[in-house]
């Protein structure tokens, strides 16, 4: 058998695994056939097809060097524009794929429309991004993946009546899009329509570049009935704030088995304090041979059957009378204390929407009436001469069993959609949540109260991106504050 005709076997296997979304097995069929079969086109498409849903910028450009000789050809060039869009370089990314669109074979020129997309959203520029994907469908009629990012897209902006539309005539086309149903998920639970919303939610193992399922090895609960008396492992999957918010229904199981073990990457002393009845560990000390089975936290409402609001009052907890001191703090005297959390992580994908520039505070910031505590994390790498500048304490690299303590000692706790609010909120501590108009459904639609934490008020921008209102709002309440905190100290 000649170098073609192994190429091609390899090819042929790889194809298989591609058309079954396996794609790191593809992949290496892939890359030995091009090393028997250099250049062949429908190859080296067939591997940038794979690092673009695996969203493998390196893989990318480490091809996109070794087929510099062939840099010409629209398929690199449709290439090169992906990897401008990893690089964030979305108007180079738009030239090349503007310059490329009507070279295309279909397939491609299907990826381009969509990269093409991608770009105005990742720009602000919805309408430009819609009226790429209905040109898409007008072209590939009755394709699912495009009626899902069009869903996607009515999602990110905060419509969620018409991103329901779409997703569920993408889920006609193709029921079972794990994608698809995961983000029809949101919808679904920010309408509080829970108990769909908390199945469907069950799909967000789906994406390639989504974390993987850990303790496969030990038995997952699917009714709630298996576990009765049986040795439970809990594990922790996301965030630190999923993870102190669900803990939260590991009360649902108490009277099911009291042998329930809480597995959570990190700050291990506040979930301690919290939940002294189960044991608590970090991701290092698990013996897997030790449990009947394991429920990835953030499945709990699904495994308990939530199907309406008033299933998630859950109890308050009493943490903040078990806070000891951890480290020496005082506060600043004859000021307003706040502490206020501005700083999201910029990996996720909605940072750019929910973390606020801190130019919005700098009027406040002037005040010399009020202290600033900085309780984010990384934040002060970033605005270094901002904090100087204004005075702004920095306590980010706290963990939070120490800023526990300091919370509980604030006047005023603010914080946009971080782990920090689901700390304040655990704390029963009274805290203002400023919410990005296209929020988390973790807040579902509401707009000035959370049904999982009582002493925590939202302020929600009435308007996609704008938090003019919203600052002007929590302005008012810090003015109040400080009114009513001086009077009090003259009437002493």
């Amino acid at each position: 058998m000649n170098n073609f005709e192994t190429g091609k076997k390899k090819f042929d296997l790889g194809l298989s695994f591609l058309l079954e979304e396996k794609y790191g097995e593809a992949e290496i069929e892939f890359l030995n056939s091009l090393k028997l079969v250099p250049d062949r086109i429908s190859t080296i498409k067939n591997l940038i097809l794979i690092y673009i849903k695996t969203e493998n910028k390196n893989k990318l450009s480490k091809l996109l060097i070794n087929l510099k000789h062939i840099k010409n050809k629209t398929e690199i060039v449709f290439a090169r524009a992906y990897e401008y869009y990893f690089d964030k370089k979305y108007e180079e990314s738009i030239n090349l794929c503007n310059s490329i669109i009507n070279k295309l074979d279909k397939e491609f020129e299907f990826e381009t429309l969509g990269l093409l997309a991608r770009c105005y959203r990742e720009k602000f520029y919805f309408l430009e991004s819609l009226k790429i994907y209905k040109k898409s469908l007008f072209k590939f009629k009755k394709n699912f993946i495009t009626y899902s990012k069009i869903g996607y897209l009515f999602l990110e902006i905060g419509k969620l009546k018409k991103a329901k539309i779409y997703f569920e005539k993408s889920r006609k086309l193709k029921p079972n899009d794990k994608i698809n149903l995961w983000n029809l998920s949101f919808c679904l639970l920010k309408l509080k329509e829970l108990k769909n919303g908390f199945v469907l939610y069950e799909n967000r193992w789906a994406p390639v570049i989504s974390s993987k399922k850990k303790y496969q090895n030990i038995k997952e609960v699917k009714k709630l009935d298996e576990v009765k008396g049986k040795n439970l492992l809990i594990w922790g999957e996301q965030g630190l704030g999923d993870n102190l918010l669900f803990s939260r229904f590991i009360s649902g199981l108490i009277n099911f088995t009291n042998k329930i073990t809480l597995q959570v990457g990190g700050n291990i002393e506040i979930f301690k304090s919290l939940y002294p009845e189960i044991n608590i560990v970090d991701g290092s000390k698990i013996d897997t041979n030790q449990f009947n089975y394991q429920i990835p936290i953030c499945s709990l409402p699904h495994i308990l059957g939530i199907n309406k609001s008033e299933d998630l009052k859950l109890n308050k907890t009493n943490l903040i009378q078990k806070i000891k001191k951890q480290n020496n703090f005082k506060l600043k005297k004859n000021k307003l204390n706040i502490g206020f959390s501005f700083y999201g992580n910029q990996k996720s994908t909605y940072a750019k929407y929910r973390s606020l520039p801190l130019k919005y505070f700098y009027e406040l910031l002037k005040n010399k009436n009020l202290q600033f505590y900085n309780l984010s994390k990384g934040a002060r790498q970033h605005h270094h001469s901002d904090f100087d500048f204004f005075n702004i304490i920095d306590l980010g690299e706290k963990n939070f069993l120490q800023l526990a303590e300091i919370l509980k000692e604030l006047d005023l706790i603010i914080s946009i959609d971080t782990a920090l609010i689901h700390l304040s909120g655990t704390l029963n501590l009274e805290s203002y949540l400023l919410l990005n108009f296209n929020s988390d459904w973790r807040w579902f639609n509401d707009y000035e109260n959370t049904i999982w934490y009582p002493n925590v008020k939202i302020i929600k921008q009435d308007k996609f991106n704008r938090w003019e209102k919203v600052i002007e709002k929590i302005t008012k309440i810090i003015n109040n504050k400080i009114n009513k905190k001086f009077n009090e100290q003259i009437s002493k």
